[in-house]
């Protein structure tokens, strides 16, 4: 089997170059251009890629100019964006724009992996058009997807956020379901950070200093930090009108339910996925 082909544009070289060992190590074929106007030039010289990674904020071409030329080159390529200048509403414009997703820098390069690989699986089923026939909310719930219980203590949520999911990145909140199946809130990573912070005050906490000493959480059930306030959509929902709730409130992960139980959760670039967005008008 061949290695997938990596194309990273980016302006900041120490970055790109520690970032293409890490891929090299895992077995990617990596090329590298210090700007949008390189990529472009690789691409058109034959550099066949499966997928690019570009930064958003970059002199010259920005990436969303990147983004759209790559897509003009070759609209298989997916196209993953970096920004750190940013907010959600950037990386949501460039999803809009035909990107596959984006990561917040500096980003952990495991999830950039993750991204990479998913990034190729859905490509890959692209080519296959009689698996492409789900058009409603519950067919694309994203199955490796676990819920908490109010009752349970942060450090579970903790585990639950470290532990494994199947193959794909972590979300950035985990949903929080009574024993009769109804939604009652979200907890994100950055509750459990703010908590093991308050109860550590002067401790450096961050995500990755948490993971390392959970012991850092304070004693407290997860249903005394969680938001109950959930955009939410009906699990019979036609995935354009999925789409066009999640763009128009900046969501990346959204809650299906049926009635008042609680499904799952759909993931923007799934859906996404078993859409034409070239046909899709989502200010409609």
């Amino acid at each position: 089997m061949k290695p997938t082909r990596v194309l990273l544009v980016d302006d900041e070289a120490r970055f790109v170059e520690t970032l293409a060992r890490i891929l090299l190590a895992r077995g990617f074929a990596v090329d590298t251009a210090p700007s949008g106007e390189a990529a472009l030039s690789r691409l058109e010289q034959g550099g066949g890629m499966d997928v690019a990674v570009v930064d958003l904020r970059m002199p010259g071409m920005d990436g969303i100019a990147t983004l759209q030329a790559i897509k003009g080159i070759d609209s298989r390529i997916q196209v993953i964006m970096l920004t750190g200048h940013g907010s959600l509403e950037t990386g949501v414009e460039a999803i809009r724009e035909g990107a596959f997703d984006y990561l917040m820098k500096p980003c952990d390069p495991s999830d950039l992996i993750e991204k990479i690989n998913e990034a190729v699986t859905v490509e890959a089923i692209r080519a296959h058009p009689v698996l492409w026939s789900r058009t409603r909310a519950a067919e694309v719930l994203f199955h490796p997807f676990r819920r908490l219980e109010p009752h349970q203590p942060l450090a579970d949520a903790l585990a639950m956020f470290a532990g494994d999911w199947g193959g794909g990145a972590a979300p950035e909140a985990l949903f929080v379901v009574d024993a009769q199946g109804r939604l009652r809130g979200m907890v994100t990573r950055r509750d459990l950070v703010g908590e093991a912070g308050r109860a550590n005050p002067g401790q450096p906490v961050t995500w990755e200093t948490l993971g390392r000493h959970p012991e850092w959480l304070p004693n407290r059930r997860l249903e005394e930090i969680l938001h109950p306030e959930i955009i939410t959509t009906d699990s019979g929902a036609p995935l354009v009108d999925v789409a066009r709730c999640m763009f128009h409130n900046h969501c990346r992960s959204m809650p299906v339910v049926d009635g008042e139980r609680f499904m799952g959760v759909v993931r923007l670039k799934d859906v996404l996925a078993y859409l034409d967005t070239a046909d899709l008008s989502l200010d409609s």
